[in-house]
């Protein structure tokens, strides 16, 4: 196909040379002829294009829906979920829709397993009776085209399942047109830094083609796998394919695309312009790998709060074992062991604290966005109770010790002052050690000795 600038450089020719000749005509429609032969394959491939994303975007789908059947089933047996095969076939008899429409929406349609064209329909119907229930606009006739294998008719019904999946997936409800802005901005907010490197993204295709901008995407999350200061050294089929590798085995982004199927798009600087271009292929791919990238930092969020959870409770259990004693007079042997147990526990849960801030610390730079949580589930929050829960206990046993002492001296002196010792009585023995332990105590606690 020819390029904006090449088309206009043939009709300033045509102009200057004032081709009014017979043969000239005829020489223009004959080029005219190629362009627009040219234009049809370029559409044909894009479209084609289109189907093979897609095909491989529904089956990531049937496949997590299959997971999560085999899960749920209670003999343990593998559900039966087909896959598609072939784009156009497989979704005529609107079993594969029906379970799409369960795998993006959450809801089990009915199915009719009857074999012919009514029942197919009415499969067919039966998706597009509850899209139509969730503000997804769709036409009359959509169902007959659909079995009909027309392929504009499906791939504008399976785009607007992708569209709502992604919003569903990204937080935001319902259906709406504006996914590829908000998908444009987020690329541009977080690949900002990048520019230097050169990355610039104003679309989904010429601005993809060279590589660097999914390689920058990978490193953006995972800088030590990706040598982005080498990148622009390297060819784009090498970029491409390193990049979808990475995104693959690191985040189990489904390889929607191969580094071949950029080739279609024009360079950069040329713009989209061209009327077979069709940026929902690239589209289709960022928004799963942005899906996968937000389900891992799920998993590890989860992770932390089960870990932060453990440590809170041992907490609660700390200031309930506090608040038991602390303003008991005097305060038993019994309840001294248990402050001392828990000072005990003290190192080994402090190491739990180091890799609770440890783990919150890789949740920001795996995940590329602020996470948000409770404040109270916050590292630094949480950091901050357990010195004052310790802290409190600590000077909870001290002042029980020193009461403890207190007493022992004046009973000392009391046996002291009313008959003369010639050994040591062992109550004083005893309350020398205890005063012995207490300035032991009371040191740690000035100099914040908290690992002992």
């Amino acid at each position: 196909a020819w390029s904006r600038t090449e088309r206009g450089r043939f009709r300033l020719l045509l102009w200057e040379q004032h081709m009014t000749s017979p043969v000239s005509k005829k020489l223009t429609r004959a080029l005219k002829s190629q362009i627009s032969v040219d234009i049809e394959h370029a559409k044909r491939k894009m479209t084609d294009l289109q189907s093979r994303v897609y095909t491989k975007w529904i089956n990531a789908r049937l496949k997590e829906l299959a997971r999560q059947r085999r899960a749920e089933s209670s003999s343990g047996g593998k559900a039966a979920v087909r896959l598609c095969n072939d784009f156009l076939f497989d979704l005529r008899d609107g079993t594969v829709l029906i379970n799409l429409t369960e795998a993006v929406a959450g809801k089990q349609l009915p199915v009719n397993t009857s074999d012919n064209k009514h029942s197919h329909i009415a499969n067919i119907q039966e998706v597009l009776q509850y899209l139509d229930s969730l503000e997804i606009e769709v036409t009359a006739n959509l169902a007959i085209l659909i079995n009909e294998g027309n392929e504009t008719a499906t791939l504008g019904l399976v785009w607007k399942l992708i569209t709502f999946y992604n919003h569903k997936q990204l937080g935001r409800e319902g259906f709406d047109v504006t996914l590829r802005r908000q998908l444009l901005s987020w690329c541009q907010n977080y690949l900002m830094s990048y520019r230097s490197y050169g990355v610039e993204v104003t679309d989904f295709g010429s601005s993809w083609k060279d590589g660097l901008a999914f390689v920058a995407l990978v490193h953006r999350f995972k800088p030590d796998l990706m040598d982005i200061d080498r990148a622009k050294e390297r060819s784009p089929n090498d970029l491409l394919s390193d990049a979808f590798q990475t995104a693959h085995e690191e985040f189990h982004v489904e390889p929607l695309l191969l580094p071949e199927d950029l080739e279609l798009f024009p360079d950069k600087g040329q713009g989209l312009s061209a009327e077979w271009v069709d940026e929902s292929p690239v589209l289709t791919y960022v928004a799963e790998f942005l899906n996968q990238v937000m389900t891992k930092a799920a998993s590890r969020v989860a992770e932390y709060k089960e870990r932060v959870d453990l440590l809170l409770s041992w907490l609660d259990e700390v200031d309930r074992c506090h608040v038991e004693v602390a303003d008991k007079k005097p305060v038993t042997k019994e309840e001294q062991r248990v402050l001392q147990d828990i000072l005990q526990e003290e190192a080994v849960k402090r190491q739990a604290l180091v890799d609770v801030e440890s783990l919150y610390d890789a949740l920001s730079k795996e995940a590329g966005f602020s996470v948000e949580m409770e404040a109270e589930l916050k590292s630094e929050a949480v950091t901050n109770r357990f010195d004052h829960s310790l802290r409190t206990v600590r000077r909870c046993l001290v002042t029980a010790m020193l009461d403890e002492a207190e007493q022992r001296k004046e009973a000392a002196e009391f046996v002291d002052s009313t008959a003369a010792l010639d050994e040591p009585d062992s109550s004083i023995v005893d309350n020398h050690l205890l005063l012995q332990n207490v300035e032991e105590l009371l040191q740690k606690l000035e100099t914040g000795d908290s690992n002992e």
